[in-house]
């Protein structure tokens, strides 16, 4: 996604988020845990977790590059062309979290990042180069690969998913 602007990227955001929290919200209790939605045996409750464990990613990677400290892209331990072998990783690990945890934690990230994205100035946002951790990239490619993107994402995976099961019932 590009991003123009501040007001831009924000609209982005909230309307990819709403449409993504509408189709999750709008799953039945017994569907939320049924494998095969997504990739090796995703549910929709481990792209919710992953959804909120790409945006804590990028909350870290701002907050520790704010402190001048050197920031691991995209984890401590992983390369950009390991990030099958993290989103693996962050699947097991999550595996446990319950459907009210994850969509708690869903909301309160969301809330975490969007005031950060809100308290960004838009130069600080938009300027390429501005930290040492974006690379040749701005903060707002950051942002929006890490919620509007992804929320749009992960409704095009739903809705494909949704698909799939009425025509199979």
């Amino acid at each position: 996604m590009r991003v123009t602007s501040k007001a831009q990227l924000l609209a982005s955001i909230e309307e990819e988020h709403s449409a993504f929290t509408e189709l999750i919200e709008a799953v039945p209790p017994r569907q939320r845990t049924a494998p095969n939605v997504w990739g090796d045996g995703w549910t929709v409750k481990d792209l919710v977790l992953h959804m909120t464990a790409w945006e804590q990613l990028f909350l870290t990677w701002y907050r520790t590059g704010l402190r001048g400290e050197p920031v691991a892209t995209p984890a401590e331990g992983y390369t950009w062309k390991e990030t099958s072998r993290l989103n693996r990783d962050l699947q097991k690990r999550l595996a446990r979290t319950s459907w009210k945890q994850a969509i708690k934690d869903f909301h309160l990230s969301y809330t975490e990042i969007h005031t950060i994205a809100k308290q960004i100035n838009e130069a600080e946002l938009l300027e390429r180069r501005r930290h040492t951790w974006t690379g040749s990239t701005s903060v707002a490619a950051y942002l929006a690969a890490n919620t509007a993107s992804h929320y749009r994402t992960g409704t095009k995976i739903l809705r494909r998913w949704q698909r799939s099961r009425a025509r199979a019932d």
